[in-house]
């Protein structure tokens, strides 16, 4: 029998079932840290639900929702202080719940996130990461007027603290919301530098997309969210 989580954050992973083992491996992880997992499964085929007998809470749906409502979904059923939004082709390392947290007992903090290696072969990435649990952090902090280092495949904040993201923006530019949101509220944003994570570059998006089909997502997004932006007073992209 699986342990009872014993961590004060939720783990929200939308997926389509693209990258298997890396989900997998994450969900392992998270609950041996404590962690609660809720995964949202967005594909038609429910292709997730043999996730079931590993105890984590599994949404399903009849048809994708795109990964901003997900999150939206997963934050508000979160019955935990903190949160954590995991793309389904990021693996984390080992302790990465109790990390956020810690970093988020600052007040002054509203969103983190962490650095990425990319492309690096997966057992060199394990062996990199056996003395992670007691690991210094490196915080890069960013003022409400900064707009750089913003990462969406790995966001985490306060539960309470959450913007929902509006409907019109389904897969795009939802980070960009929820990044310039907390930076409006004067709070800063960090990225954790010492304990990156493995990221394996939006394999999800382009499994699914050409690049041209990926360039008119992009712009029909775009303009959605410079019209949020502007109506939510967060400036440009």
């Amino acid at each position: 029998m699986r342990r009872k989580p014993n961590l004060d954050i939720t783990i929200i992973i939308p997926t389509m079932g693209a990258c298997p083992e890396i989900l997998s491996e994450n969900i392992i992880r998270l609950l041996n840290e404590g962690c609660s997992v809720h995964l949202i499964d967005n594909s038609p085929t429910n292709v997730c639900k043999h996730y079931e007998k590993m105890g984590i809470k599994m949404s399903y749906f009849p048809s994708n929702l795109g990964v901003n409502l997900a999150w939206n979904i997963g934050v508000a059923s979160a019955d935990t202080k903190h949160y954590m939004l995991l793309n389904d082709d990021c693996l984390i390392w080992n302790n990465v719940g109790k990390v956020t947290m810690e970093i988020l007992e600052n007040p002054r903090l509203g969103l983190v996130t962490f650095r990425t290696l990319v492309h690096i072969n997966q057992s060199i990435y394990d062996s990199m990461f056996m003395d992670q649990w007691m690991k210094p952090y490196n915080i890069e902090y960013m003022g409400p007027s900064q707009r750089e280092q913003k990462m969406g495949w790995l966001i985490a904040g306060r539960t309470d603290e959450y913007v929902m993201i509006p409907k019109q923006l389904k897969i795009l530019f939802g980070d960009d919301f929820l990044y310039s949101s907390i930076r409006k509220k004067k709070l800063y944003t960090v990225v954790e530098l010492g304990n990156p994570v493995l990221h394996r570059v939006s394999h999800t998006i382009f499994s699914r997309y050409t690049n041209a089909e990926y360039a008119l997502l992009y712009k029909r997004e775009e303009r959605i969210y410079q019209m949020i932006a502007e109506q939510y007073k967060l400036g440009g992209v």
